[in-house]
């Protein structure tokens, strides 16, 4: 309902209501005065009547009242019902009625009130009459009474006049009324509700109403002045408005403000409207920013909760919230800040988005970068470890599309993450180990976009690095070292056996274990740097050399125990400087030859397995000995880490270790001291038909060597 019809009804009602009311109160006062009036004038009537009858009266004798009437009062037959002369016995003397008297008027009496007179309505037995009587005085003696009946029809045509008068006075007024209040609606209720129209145009933000508004302002009257100020006002407001637009669409942020319910506004600045569009009024900030990633739309719904419930440090809860998203192929972050309100209350938020595409992009060319250099420095220190590389990791993604068993293929995810990770591929590390967490969340095999994303992670990296160095050329390589060239000179020189020299040149074709050891050790370094641990890595590879093509799944797998090592084993620099242990930690990599066969020893001065713990972990009593609980350590899915890392925690490693151990007939040894160390040795049986070992003169390690490694 509008305002001015609001107006015009509240105003009718008021007069109606109004003129009801006088209508009632004049009624009542009508017929009060009427009657007080009547009385009186039936009074003096009636005195003037019994002055002059008072003598006939007093002497009982005949009263000429109707004479007396007729010539008092010419109207008899309107007004007067009847006159009624009473002596002082009460005996009626004279009437006027022509028929005789009903008898209900004779029970009147000579009694009168103080006032001397007394009125009395009659309405009963068909006589309705207001009678004034009045005594008959004679002298100072009551010798008798008159009664005067006004005619009771005549006293309500009286009242019925006044009564119509007062009605058509009352319409009138009404009448007046309405067409007072149309005049006032349109003369000010119209103006006011075109006025609040256009405030509330130019309050939900609709400038360009502020021009109809000047034009509607223009009198000199209450309205034009409140509708001047007002626009007044509002042009302040939009210069300003406009002034700080201006500011706003020349930074290269998108800036939009948002309330505490997660409604945006709908005024943005030019480079949010130009990356996400315009938003809408009512518009939630998160259907704005990621209208088509319902992930992300949660996030942000989530992380702007914990900021408005404002329970921790604002700066916390920002970090903590959405900083990062993709939407139309450009890589964006969010900041945002709080806008306090009067009394520093928190009023709302202003969120900053940067297009970060191109620093994103840069961070990635330069990490790509990074990684070729760091592939190729590993590449050229050992070519024939990488071409065993090479092969172990296109065998593994190979076989994990097609893969039945899903232990099997978590520990082919898990050992190609890691084996990526030693030579450098972290990228391709990365994808792997987001297809871990997805196999852990979902429970089952990985699915086909993560292998994909694995896969094409591999071609990118191998198509970086071949624009870098020729890998074919790596590929058909056979390695030579310096001593390796010397000690082929030196059987010449000293005429050996054709045997000798063809056992030292067939040799050439199998990778020095230290390049392998290194690997290990660089990566072992790389892992404490990262948990903060200062590591003091040794390699002992005693001259040997090992056939790749027969031990890659066992090299693939040693990595395992090496960051666990790292992980588990190696405790901070305090734990250590409180242990009375040296601030750095000793990790050991060492090869050997022992009766033909090949001795590989991982060995660290760290924390010890806690055997109480691996039996608690695994629910076991302590009837289980120590060759149980060293089956429990390499089952797959056990860990004693309450909690998943990129490095361990999945329970994984050591399982795949042990299966490419038993492939080989490897056994595995593991001594264990709670507060010294662990050391893990891994025996290769001795069998010349297939050695997996080169074994020259100087691989045999005399006992206090080997005891020194353990």
């Amino acid at each position: 309902m509008s305002l001015l019809t609001k107006v015009v009804l509240s105003f009718v009602v008021f007069v109606v209501a109004l003129a009801g009311v006088n209508l009632v109160a004049t009624s009542r006062i009508i017929d009060r005065r009427v009657r007080t009036e009547v009385e009186t004038a039936e009074a003096l009537f009636a005195k003037s009547v019994a002055t002059r009858i008072a003598k006939n009266v007093r002497a009982k004798e005949k009263v000429p009242v109707t004479e007396i009437v007729l010539d008092e009062q010419g109207l008899r037959t309107e007004k007067i019902e009847y006159v009624l002369v009473f002596g002082k016995d009460g005996a009626v003397l004279a009437h006027t009625y022509l028929a005789p008297m009903p008898p209900l008027l004779r029970g009147l009496d000579n009694s009168f009130d103080a006032s001397g007179k007394k009125a009395t309505l009659i309405d009963k037995e068909g006589v309705y009459v207001w009678d004034v009587a009045v005594p008959v005085v004679e002298g100072i003696e009551q010798v008798g009474a008159v009664h005067v009946g006004l005619r009771g029809a005549y006293l309500d045509a009286i009242k019925r006049d006044i009564v119509r008068a007062s009605l058509v006075a009352s319409g009138v007024v009404v009448l007046v009324a309405f067409f007072v209040a149309v005049a006032v609606g349109i003369l000010l209720v119209r103006p006011l509700e075109r006025l609040t129209s256009e405030v509330e145009e130019i309050s939900a933000g609709h400038w360009d109403h502020l021009r109809v508004l000047r034009a509607q302002v223009r009198g000199r009257d209450e309205v034009g002045v409140l509708g001047g100020a007002f626009s007044k006002m509002a042009t302040a407001v939009l210069e300003r408005t406009e002034a700080m637009k201006l500011v706003l669409d020349n930074v290269g942020d998108g800036l939009l403000t948002v309330a505490k319910d997660g409604v945006v506004s709908t005024e943005v600045s030019a480079e949010a409207e130009r990356w996400f569009g315009k938003p809408t009024s009512g518009m939630r900030a998160a259907d704005y920013l990621f209208p088509h990633d319902s992930t992300a739309r949660a996030r942000f719904e989530l992380g702007f909760g914990e900021l408005v419930a404002d329970e921790l440090p604002f700066e916390l809860l920002a970090d903590q919230a959405l900083r990062r998203f993709v939407r139309d192929e450009r890589v964006f972050e969010l900041e945002y800040r709080q806008v306090l309100g009067e009394g520093g209350a928190l009023d709302r938020f202003l969120v900053i988005a940067r297009d970060v595409t191109a620093r994103v992009q840069a961070e990635a060319d330069r990490e790509r970068s990074d990684e070729v250099h760091a592939v190729v420095g590993t590449m050229l220190r050992d070519r024939s470890g990488f071409r065993q590389f090479m092969r172990d990791v296109e065998e593994i993604l190979r076989r994990l599309p097609t893969a039945t068993d899903l232990v099997v293929q978590k520990r082919d995810v898990h050992t190609l993450k890691g084996n990526l990770a030693i030579f450098g591929f972290r990228g391709v590390a990365r994808a792997c180990h987001r297809c871990e967490d997805d196999m852990a969340e979902t429970g089952t095999f990985a699915s086909p976009a993560h292998l994909e994303a694995i896969g094409q992670a591999w071609k990118d990296a191998l198509a970086e690095l071949g624009a870098v160095v020729p890998l074919d050329d790596v590929a058909n390589e056979v390695p030579l070292r310096q001593r390796d060239y010397e000690r082929i000179i030196r059987k010449i020189e000293e005429r050996s056996a054709h045997e000798a020299l063809l056992d030292v040149v067939k040799g050439w074709r199998l990778v020095p274990a230290t390049s392998l050891l290194q690997n290990l050790g660089k990566q072992a370094a790389r892992l404490g740097q990262t948990l903060g641990r200062e590591i003091d890595v040794q390699t002992l590879d005693h001259d040997v050399r090992v056939d790749l093509e027969r031990t890659a799944d066992f090299w693939s797998n040693l990595i395992h125990v090496v960051r666990n090592a790292v992980d588990h084993g190696l405790e901070s620099k305090d734990e250590r400087t409180a242990a009375g242990k040296a601030p750095q930690g000793r990790l050991c990599l060492a090869t050997y030859s022992e009766r033909g066969g090949l001795v590989v020893v991982v060995s660290d001065d760290g924390r010890g397995i806690d055997w109480e713990r691996v039996r608690a972990k695994a629910g076991l009593g302590p009837e289980v000995d120590r060759a149980q609980l060293l089956d429990v350590l390499f089952s797959d899915g056990f860990s004693t880490r309450e909690e998943v890392s990129e490095t361990s925690g999945r329970g994984v490693g050591l399982g795949a270790l042990r299966a490419a151990c038993s492939a080989r007939g490897v056994t595995i040894d593991v001594r264990s001291t709670v507060g010294k160390g662990t050391t893990f040795t891994f025996r290769f049986p001795a069998d010349r038909r297939e050695a997996p070992v080169h074994v020259f003169a100087s691989s045999v390690v005399p006992p206090r060597v080997a005891a020194r490694i353990a």
